[in-house]
């Protein structure tokens, strides 16, 4: 899976490329401001995304569907900027955590 973040502005754009579990094209993205405040997503999974920022290396995301929390991803870059470790929580109880670590190319 491929995760590109680049400036938009003010903005983050996010654009995610790969495969599913089942052998699926995975392709979509949204853009999104940092001030925590719903963006509009446009994706099946979820319709609104907001991010917020803790600190410089560190960020929340959160993902909704209908205005029901869907899941909530923590992500931290590394201090050298190469690595990013995201943990997705998903609002389901039933559900796990899931961390995935990206490496910049």
């Amino acid at each position: 899976m491929t995760v590109a973040i680049e400036a938009a502005g003010e903005a983050r754009k996010i654009t995610v490329d790969g495969v599913g579990a089942k052998g699926e094209s995975l392709k979509w993205g949204y853009t999104v401001t940092l001030d925590g405040k719903d963006a509009v997503t446009g994706t099946p999974t979820f319709d609104t995304a907001s991010v917020s920022l803790s600190n410089p290396r560190e960020s929340a995301v959160t993902f909704k569907k209908a205005g029901k929390l869907v899941s909530t991803l923590k992500s931290v870059a590394s201090a050298d900027g190469k690595t990013l470790a995201v943990t997705n929580t998903p609002a389901d109880p039933a559900g796990k955590p899931a961390v995935q670590v990206y490496t910049k190319q």
